[in-house]
């Protein structure tokens, strides 16, 4: 079967954030870091029908000067940027139709310019608390355009620093944004059997999110297993034990809404160039008394 990247090529902003649910840290304390923030000013003469993403945070307005959008029915990618130097948002959820989508759950983060760490919507002493979120409004499948809102509360990805405190973005709007939907065709393949059935996959979502190689596989039902590689790994075989601020490598699988963080396993990078990697993997996940055997999982894909 020919497979399809919806991520394709996409650089996502080069922030170490945490894609997935779990991670032990101290929690931050003192006064945050705000030399690197370049605020803009509000645009009042912008017409409502006007493309444009902005956000209140710091006691100023972020209007970005570029936006990359690409929408598929269970996946959707946002890059904002402004200047030349790395600085804006990037958005990756795990759904393409109007609704909410947690930003503890789904990527969401701000980056400095000329930083590789950034505020990110997931708080690394406590996953599970609500920091926001990023809404769809309305997505114009005439004219190819997506608006909507967002909101959220960005803590500082780099685990080695404790002295930074979080930003509380607000007023976010991303309005009549242009979107691209048609795949790019590609020979990228993954395949796993779930508690020995195969997970038939329909799509394969890949990007190069902060550092993290992200590879994510859909099928019919919008279930979805993801694999984290960091992207300065060399071939071998690396362990998952579940404490994401240490694992090279990592695994989920979201079932049912709810992502699945895998506690045990092993990813083995067979090869890997500078825009391909292959490997294996089987992981461990569970929902309860619910157990997800992952085995025989295999990936080749560009990121």
């Amino acid at each position: 079967m020919t497979k399809f990247t919806i991520m394709k090529k996409i650089k996502f902003i080069s922030l170490f954030i945490l894609l997935f649910s779990a991670v032990t840290f101290t929690s931050c304390d003192n006064e945050v870091i705000d030399g690197a923030i370049d605020l803009g000013t509000i645009d009042d003469d912008l017409d409502p029908t006007d493309p444009f993403f902005r956000a209140d945070f710091s006691g100023g307005t972020w209007t970005a000067q570029n936006t990359t959008v690409q929408l598929s029915a269970n996946s959707f990618q946002l890059v904002a940027t402004r200047g030349t130097a790395g600085e804006g948002f990037g958005f990756s959820l795990s759904g393409g139709t109007v609704g909410s989508y947690a930003a503890n759950s789904n990527a969401v983060a701000f980056t400095p310019a000329n930083s590789v760490f950034g505020y990110a919507g997931v708080n690394p002493a406590n996953t599970t608390e609500n920091t926001g979120s990023v809404t769809i409004t309305s997505i114009n499948t005439v004219n190819q355009t997506v608006s909507g809102v967002f909101s959220y509360k960005g803590y500082w990805s780099d685990v080695s620093v404790i002295n930074i405190l979080p930003i509380i973005f607000t007023n976010g709007v991303f309005n009549n944004l242009p979107y691209t939907t048609a795949p790019v065709p590609s020979n990228d393949s993954f395949s796993t059997k779930i508690n020995g059935t195969d997970f038939i996959d329909t799509n394969i979502a890949v990007s190069t999110i902060s550092n993290v190689i992200r590879i994510k596989a859909f099928n019919a039902s919008s279930q979805d297993v993801t694999i984290g590689i960091r992207d300065n790994v060399t071939p071998g075989t690396y362990t998952i034990t579940g404490n994401i601020g240490v694992d090279v490598v990592q695994a989920s699988y979201k079932p049912n809404g709810t992502s699945l963080q895998a506690y045990t396993g092993s990813v083995t990078i067979l090869s890997k160039t500078t825009t391909r990697i292959r490997g294996t993997f089987t992981f461990t996940a569970n929902d309860g008394p619910t157990v997800y055997q992952f085995t025989v999982g295999q990936f080749d894909v560009d990121y």
